[in-house]
């Protein structure tokens, strides 16, 4: 039942905090009883057996692997991936066992970072952010979906540089984007905001580059099959760009180049080319109330794929609508940055020729 399962949440984040404290299971936030050092060290162990339980009885078995809903995607509201999708166990006794156990879990992310002692999650950080995510994923209960993603985003939020845990945490992030589930796939855009953060002030010395991962994985997801994941990706990538400098501004022009034009060689996927000007889209994002001097080029380009198919055609008018309205109050400065040429572009764009003209 709800009620005992949170009843024994809070028992078990209040002995987890406790166990921190021991420091049987990470570094100690305050030092242990000095004159009980050994009931504090046995808590502490019986604190970690069980949130260890806990963590086995969420059953998340291969779920990087894009294995377990209870339903087909596609009766979900997706389009991208199909077939059955387990984020819960089949049989009913199990998947409200399962259920129950991540609320336990959860509420010990929860509870541990209240109580002051995040440094208890770190041992099991990796299997706390697959039960998060999971239960993020879920679309049978909104208030435990939410719950989740809120503690996907507390967990990514833990001294992960200290503890060795940005690259597993990555890694993780890498191997659930290949899920079927596109509610999962889109799940791994919040925390992924606080290790685009985190990556800036990785050592060169780790293995493999943060950088080089983070890029990878925003590039994956701003070309998924599903829509909804492709259009929440991208201002999360216009957020890399801006934090990573002109370097990642370059590097994400060419590879929308690159995409579009894989068009005149037999034709890109639509949701290729979609998530090609989805990037385009980001860096016009970058420059909300000035012209630098590379943004002309980019709206020059944003603008031939105007006429192409759905959605592209509506991402091309809204990107250039935000444009005109961003720059509205300093337009008299900033055209001045354009050529009557692009200016006409700029006006064709925003409001495409009906079909009689």
């Amino acid at each position: 039942p709800a009620a005992a399962a949170s009843a024994a949440a809070s028992s078990l984040a209040d002995c987890t905090a406790a166990a921190s404290a021991s420091g049987s299971t990470a570094p100690a936030a305050s030092p242990p009883p000095p004159g009980q050092p050994q009931p504090a060290a046995r808590i502490g162990a019986a604190a970690a057996g069980l949130l260890r339980s806990v963590l086995a009885a969420c059953r998340l078995e291969g779920l990087p692997r894009g294995s377990a809903d209870a339903a087909p995607d596609a009766a979900s509201g997706g389009n991208g991936g199909g077939g059955v999708v387990l984020l819960e166990p089949e049989d009913e006794g199990e998947r409200a066992s399962a259920r129950a156990a991540r609320v336990v879990a959860l509420a010990c992310v929860r509870g541990c970072v209240r109580h002051g002692r995040p440094q208890a999650l770190l041992p099991y950080g990796e299997q706390l952010l697959r039960a998060s995510l999971a239960t993020a994923a879920s679309i049978n209960d909104p208030d435990l979906s939410n719950a989740g993603r809120a503690c996907a985003v507390l967990l990514a939020q833990l001294p992960l540089l200290e503890a060795g845990l940005l690259v597993p945490f990555l890694a993780l992030l890498k191997d659930l984007s290949a899920s079927p589930s596109w509610h999962l796939r889109g799940c791994l855009l919040p925390p992924l905001k606080y290790l685009i953060y985190l990556g800036q002030f990785a050592p060169p010395s780790l293995q493999p580059p943060p950088q080089e991962a983070i890029q990878a994985l925003l590039l994956q997801l701003l070309v998924d099959p599903q829509l909804e994941v492709r259009e929440a990706a991208m201002p999360v990538v216009a957020g890399y760009v801006r934090l990573y400098g002109p370097h990642a501004r370059r590097r994400l022009l060419a590879w929308a180049d690159n995409i579009l034009k894989k068009r005149k060689n037999g034709g890109a996927p639509l949701a290729q080319r979609h998530g090609g000007v989805l990037g385009l889209a980001a860096l016009v994002a970058l420059a909300p109330y000035d012209v630098p001097s590379w943004l002309p080029e980019v709206l020059e380009r944003l603008a031939r794929h105007a006429q192409q198919p759905q959605p592209i055609k509506a991402a091309v008018s809204r990107v250039f609508a935000d444009f005109k309205r961003t720059h509205q109050d300093n337009w008299a400065a900033s055209r001045k940055r354009l050529t009557p040429e692009q200016l006409e572009m700029l006006a064709d764009a925003e409001q495409p020729p009906h079909w009689y003209a």
